[in-house]
């Protein structure tokens, strides 16, 4: 046997081989990716998509959910490792997600620009609002910086504002430009889930639990414990213990579908944002659902050669379900201490070192179908092909097993 074959097989050791493999992946591979293959130095920001053989493609729009996350990756990645090229990269994302998505007209972040920073898609969907919160929430955990906090602010009242439905206490979509017409009620947009979606809810709950960390408002803190009951009570369907993911606007569930990466990021997000609560009783119950999410995972989610499908019946794998599983099952093993979970943490990881990560050109493959081979019509950089669900897992693991 190899020394990485004798290591798989011996429990005792995969914790410290682990955290070593984990930290070398993030601090060699994907953060110099991310710093050196995806900024655009002559015309500033991000490219908008970048080949799994490094061509970048100028002429596809710059989406702002990339920028928002490389704000995040590079702010988290300051706070915790001090190395000055991570916060002069966060800075970056800042700047130019406040000079390039940002509409002064009329507030929030546009969906996409072009090369040069003009808008192009000027709707203000949900999610691209809730990742700038997120990423700007953690830009001034890392720096103090007050401009950060004061722009997540502003985006956190437009949300409450605009996009808060308090018929039903969920959020929809997203809306216009000018804030006055939800998504699904214009021709040119429609939604893939329906007026309320757990996607959309997951991304929000990340970004105002983010908030709630550095600023203590009472309405943040009474929207964020909202988010938490509607998942518990709604969102998880006590007849499979899978989440279910779209709605109408009293909450009926419309499809049936279950989304393994989705049960997988719910379950680690509902106990960080339950920690911050503060409310033990509230952390009991997030405990219980925590682990049968990730029980439902374990169970009918992975494959027997450690992969994971995003979705049930999937014809393919996607990096960012690895990712989110990796966290959902050692955050299980943290809170139970049953010891399948840390090994399917393990075995996942394995699968990911040996099929995700591309060892030629830098970062992870996006997609691949089950016999693991890479997809090759997919990009490594896109729009669909975001940025922050694989390092965010590196650093949750390093944290966990800190």
């Amino acid at each position: 046997m190899s020394e990485i074959e004798q290591t798989r097989a011996a429990p005792g050791l995969q914790r410290i081989f682990l955290r070593h493999k984990i930290e070398e992946e993030l601090l060699g591979n994907i953060l110099p990716f991310w710093m050196y293959r995806v900024v655009d130095r002559p015309r500033g920001g991000f490219y908008g998509a970048v080949t799994r053989d490094l061509r970048s493609l100028n002429e596809v729009p710059r989406v702002a959910l990339i920028c928002a996350q490389i704000l995040w990756i590079f702010a988290a990645a300051y706070r915790t490792y001090r190395r000055p090229e991570y916060l002069e990269m966060a800075g970056r994302a800042f700047r130019y997600l406040r000079l390039a998505f940002w509409d002064e007209e009329y507030g929030g972040i546009f969906w996409t620009v072009d090369m040069w920073g003009r808008p192009l898609d000027t709707r203000k969907t949900t999610v691209a609002q809730a990742m700038a919160v997120y990423g700007l929430a953690e830009h001034h955990s890392a720096t103090g910086d007050p401009n950060s906090l004061q722009l997540a602010k502003e985006i956190f009242q437009l949300i409450e504002a605009s996009i808060y439905n308090p018929l039903c206490n969920g959020y929809s979509e997203g809306s216009n430009r000018t804030w006055h017409v939800p998504v699904w009620e214009d021709e040119r947009y429609t939604s893939n889930y329906g007026y309320l979606s757990m996607p959309t809810l997951l991304h929000l709950l990340e970004a105002y639990t983010n908030l709630l960390r550095i600023w203590d408002d009472s309405l943040l803190r009474e929207r964020q414990r909202a988010m938490i009951e509607n998942i518990l009570t709604r969102g998880i369907n006590p007849a499979t213990g899978h989440l279910r993911l779209s709605f109408d606007t009293t909450w009926r569930p419309l499809t049936g579908n279950i989304s393994y990466g989705h049960d997988s990021i719910s379950s680690w997000l509902l106990v960080e944002a339950a920690a911050v609560q503060g409310n033990r009783d509230l952390q009991a119950r997030v405990r219980e659902a925590a682990l049968g999410l990730a029980s439902a995972v374990y169970k009918d989610g992975l494959d027997p050669d450690g992969g994971v499908r995003p979705v049930t019946n999937s014809v393919e794998r996607s990096w960012w379900a690895q990712a989110e599983t990796l966290i959902a099952m050692y955050t299980a093993f943290q809170l139970s201490g049953e010891a399948c979970f840390a090994e399917a943490a393990a075995n996942i990881w394995f699968y990911i070192e040996d099929h995700f990560i591309d060892r030629v050109h830098g970062d992870w493959f996006k997609s691949l179908a089950l016999d693991g081979t890479p997809l090759p019509d997919r990009y490594k950089v896109g729009i669909y092909e975001q940025a922050y669900q694989h390092p965010r897992a590196c650093m949750e693991l390093l944290r966990r097993m800190r």
